[in-house]
């Protein structure tokens, strides 16, 4: 199971924590060549921070989570170093990704909450047009109940999923899951 370390960008990391990071001795420790970039400022003002992006582009392959909502936000990212888009289904102004396909190789990746799942809030046809799925679990939603199994299974078996958990991944591991994402700053320098 791939670990995939990553930085939740909000204004408070920036100022704080991201100044003492040495990434590149992270990377060079732990042999990583993937960092998630989850972008707060992205995802919720949609005001994207490509600085960071274009900077860390040099050392790892960038899964950027930001919160495009059109094919513009999507050119962008590709411009800024995605190495793989993260889209989140709930901000995307169309109804298909397959206007991304048709603009670039990169791999385009669903992020899902797991409320979403259980819930059924995701068609899943989104499922044939993505190359993987980044399933969000949020502490009210930690535990899985036996009726939800088979809808979990149906994004399980359908594309490559990881998962971004703070609790301990006990359930996930008998899971057929490709990773789990991982803040950097867990990881010692």
């Amino acid at each position: 199971m791939q670990i995939i370390p990553y930085i939740y960008l909000t204004e408070t990391f920036e100022k704080t924590i991201l100044p003492t990071l040495d990434l590149q001795a992270l990377k060079e420790k732990h042999k990583f060549t993937d960092l998630y970039i989850i972008d707060k400022m992205g995802i919720e003002k949609n005001r994207p921070r490509f600085c960071y992006y274009q900077q860390y582009a040099s050392l790892f392959d960038l899964w950027i989570d930001a919160g495009p909502r059109r094919i513009d936000d999507v050119v962008d990212d590709v411009f800024a170093g995605a190495f793989k888009l993260v889209i989140r289904s709930e901000l995307w102004s169309e109804k298909s990704f397959m206007r991304i396909k048709e603009l670039t190789e990169n791999e385009i990746l669903l992020a899902v909450s797991l409320e979403g799942i259980i819930n059924q809030k995701y068609p899943l046809y989104l499922l044939d047009e993505i190359n993987g799925v980044v399933i969000f679990i949020t502490e009210e939603h930690q535990q899985v109940g036996f009726k939800h199994e088979s809808l979990i299974n149906q994004f399980l078996d359908k594309r490559p999923c990881y998962i971004f958990t703070h609790d301990t991944l006990t359930y996930w591991a008998s899971k057929n899951i490709e990773g789990y994402l991982k803040d950097i700053t867990s990881f010692e320098g």
